[in-house]
């Protein structure tokens, strides 16, 4: 059993059925990754910034709906932001140039020796100092 902090990108690939460039088959890597980690009674670590998130797309009720079909069977486990993770996220977010939220996830996966499940290029070049980060489908 694992731990996974699985980034928005990936949630929103998995509920929009989203289809990358030339024809990449997003949605059904997030849906094979969370097939797998459902299987492996893996735990989907979460924070409050995954829903603030996706609540620039979607309403509370949907981000409920999304999070709930793993909350369910109890493999969603939402974690705290602290004060420090938030000054240092700032910090590397500012010194790298990156999202802060994707610093702050980095920050997260490391604490809970969890693996960053991600899209995101960045995550494998600029935060694998901090983070083990793999894409869906390499999991």
């Amino acid at each position: 059993m694992k731990n996974y902090l699985v980034d928005t990108c990936v949630w929103r690939d998995f509920y929009d059925a989203r289809i990358g460039r030339g024809g990449k088959p997003l949605a059904k890597q997030a849906h094979n990754f969370f097939m797998k980690a459902i299987k492996d009674r893996s735990t989907i670590l979460f924070s409050d910034t995954l829903v603030w998130e996706l609540g620039k797309n979607y309403p509370k009720t949907e981000i409920e709906e999304l999070l709930g079909f793993l909350d369910i069977i109890g493999l969603l486990k939402r974690i705290p932001i602290c004060n420090e993770e938030h000054i240092v996220a700032k910090k590397i977010s500012l010194e790298r140039n990156l999202p802060f939220v994707d610093c702050l996830n980095a920050l997260h996966a490391r604490k809970y020796n969890a693996v960053l499940v991600s899209q995101d290029k960045h995550f494998f070049r600029y935060l694998s100092d901090i983070c083990v980060a793999v894409s869906p489908q390499n999991v």
